[in-house]
């Protein structure tokens, strides 16, 4: 029995099937809408990405993904994406006015570059 454990054979399905696991509660467990295209953005969204632009450097326009709850109004999670956020200082800024506005907590904020 010891044997099946240390085989490679039992390692790849180990790892394959967690693999399987991973996607499949991922898959099903993303309730909540995405804001994709610019025709869906609220009014809340492009206020945001202007004032971040504000704090960019060379006026970038930042990529911003808000995840809601089933009901649309309460927001779950916020992804930024901007080259910006490589300085510590102006990422912070970033997360403080993305909490303000939208009345979420930093730590469903995610700022990255």
């Amino acid at each position: 029995m010891k044997d099946i454990f240390k085989s490679d054979l039992f390692l790849k399905i180990a790892i394959i099937t967690g693999f399987a696991v991973l996607l499949i509660v991922f898959f099903t467990s993303s309730k909540g809408s995405y804001i994709q295209n610019d025709d869906e953005h609220t009014k809340s969204e492009k206020q945001l990405i202007s004032m971040i632009s504000l704090l960019c450097k060379d006026g970038e326009e930042p990529e911003v993904m808000i995840r809601t709850d089933k009901d649309g109004l309460t927001v779950v999670g916020v992804g930024i994406v901007t080259e910006s956020a490589e300085d510590p200082v102006i990422k912070e800024k970033i997360l403080e006015l993305t909490s303000k506005i939208l009345d979420v907590s930093p730590a469903r904020i995610c700022i990255t570059i």
